[in-house]
């Protein structure tokens, strides 16, 4: 009953999109997706069309979450399954620093997709590259670090980055530089 239907398996970034596309014999109005045997349809990031014999599932942004096992069940027949394996974002996430006044501290997280969009975050607030205390950079197309040059207890708080529209945080802790006083 299924002319095409998607791979065995599919593997993908967590952020990124994946569509699932099942082309029937005959036209069939009501078809039912599954995941992992549970019915799913629209929701704000899944997309289900259909155009004749083209059925179509479009996972937005796909989340952990989501991964799992799909099909497609039209006229009382079950398309063969596919898994859809979702690897996270973040190889290596934002770890929590802990450093001394007037000291430098770097940020580094490394992503599983190269060239991607990021942004930096201070305790919510979007951070902008350009002024002398901090520095933004991307090496290699998938490595991103945010340096803090000479901090103060005003740098404590929490440190985010966003990428792909997925979400790292890690806090930073500064300590007091106390002199010791000789006499």
């Amino acid at each position: 009953y299924f002319v095409d239907t998607p791979p065995e398996e599919i593997t993908v970034v967590e952020g990124q999109s994946v569509f699932l596309k099942y082309e029937l014999l005959t036209n069939c109005s009501m078809v039912i997706y599954k995941r992992n045997d549970i019915i799913i349809g629209n929701t704000s990031n899944i997309r289900v069309t259909e155009s004749r014999r083209l059925k179509t599932l479009k996972i937005k942004d796909i989340t952990q979450k989501e991964e799992g096992q799909y099909c497609l069940e039209a006229a009382g027949m079950t398309s063969k399954p596919t898994m859809v394996i979702v690897k996270p974002m973040f190889k290596q996430p934002l770890q929590n620093k802990t450093s001394v006044e007037g000291s430098n501290t770097t940020f580094e997280c490394e992503t599983e997709k190269e060239n991607s969009d990021s942004e930096w975050f201070k305790d919510g607030v979007k951070m902008v590259d350009g002024n002398k205390k901090i520095k933004m950079e991307t090496v290699l197309g998938h490595t991103f670090k945010l340096t803090i040059k000479c901090i103060s207890l005003l740098d404590n708080g929490k440190y985010s980055i966003r990428v792909n529209g997925i979400l790292s945080e890690a806090e930073l802790d500064v300590k007091c530089n106390q002199l010791e006083i000789l006499f």
